[in-house]
């Protein structure tokens, strides 16, 4: 079932497979703000071009945080709403890391991380802080990186920013599409899937970040890894309970209920796995295929 996908290691491989087209619209700057002031001109950034799509527009659904009319297509969305909701849910453009030492204060060892290391330098990013953050932007080892996180879909990715030589900046929609995060980026406004860093809306439709090598574990097995990492801060500048997670007992409802919190396409749902069943899945140039957790450990097919 993709739209509860655990990417516990990113296969690199996938590249970019539309024309670039920065330069070709209205541009941002890439450049990340000071250490710790994530504060973005979200007015700069171009309208999405809706002419230019390769998913429906009608699959795209924004959570308007509402408690009626919280699911809006993309097809209905007036440029007002779709304005407002840009990173209602903030983004990490300019994070705060601190050692290992100091993560032990608060950090439980069975706790979820997402991980991804460059050389030397290492990085964890706690599902406990992109629960309420989702994108986290900053570089490693010189390279300017995105660490992405859906709680939907459990899926933690990490993508190198630029595209054919041009840097991207990246924010939050806060729309859906089969349930997994939808980002922007600030260059040209153009929508992007979480999980498989493909444009689908605006001039880099059909355009692909690079995935880098990434995991899902334990705070426990990534410290034994990487005794030297540094993980990201509380001290992100909002006023968030990440002691709490908001998205407990979402697979097990999911399960007994198969109600998704947005909706998704016949087209994804697999009659094999359970909505809430957690896959590893993977890429190659042969096409797509998935070990599922479930009760046994089976092989999901392309």
């Amino acid at each position: 079932m993709r739209p509860f996908i655990w990417f516990a290691l990113v296969i690199i491989g996938l590249s970019a497979c539309g024309p670039s087209v920065i330069g070709s619209a209205p541009t941002t700057t890439a450049v990340l703000p000071a250490n710790g002031q994530n504060v973005i001109d979200l007015d700069a950034i171009p309208p999405v071009d809706t002419t230019q799509h390769s998913v429906p527009l009608e699959e795209i659904y924004f959570d308007t945080f509402r408690p009626t009319n919280r699911a809006v297509p993309l097809s209905k969305a007036d440029p007002d709403l779709i304005r407002s909701l840009r990173d209602a849910i903030p983004p990490l453009y300019a994070p705060v890391f601190e050692s290992a030492a100091e993560a032990d204060g608060w950090l439980e060892a069975a706790d979820i991380v997402l991980g991804y290391a460059d050389g030397e330098e290492a990085y964890a990013y706690p599902v406990r802080i992109l629960n309420f953050h989702e994108i986290v932007s900053h570089e490693v080892n010189g390279r300017p990186i995105i660490a992405t996180y859906c709680p939907l879909c459990y899926s933690g990715v990490v993508y190198d920013r630029r595209v054919k030589g041009e840097m991207l900046l990246f924010g939050n929609t806060s729309a859906l599409h089969e349930s997994d995060m939808v980002m922007l980026d600030h260059q040209t406004g153009s929508y992007w899937v979480q999980v498989s860093g493909e444009a689908m809306v605006g001039p880099m439709t059909g355009t692909r970040l690079t995935p880098l090598p990434a995991q899902m574990a334990t705070w426990a097995d990534w410290q034994d890894l990487h005794p030297d990492t540094l993980v990201l801060s509380r001290n992100t500048g909002y006023q968030r309970d990440y002691g709490r997670n908001p998205f407990a007992g979402y697979a097990e409802q999911l399960n007994q209920t198969s109600r998704f919190a947005f909706p998704v396409s016949d087209a994804v749902n697999d009659p094999r796995l359970a909505p809430g069943d957690v896959v590893l899945g993977g890429r190659d140039w042969g096409g797509y295929g998935c070990l599922s957790a479930g009760s046994n450990w089976g092989w999901c097919g392309e």
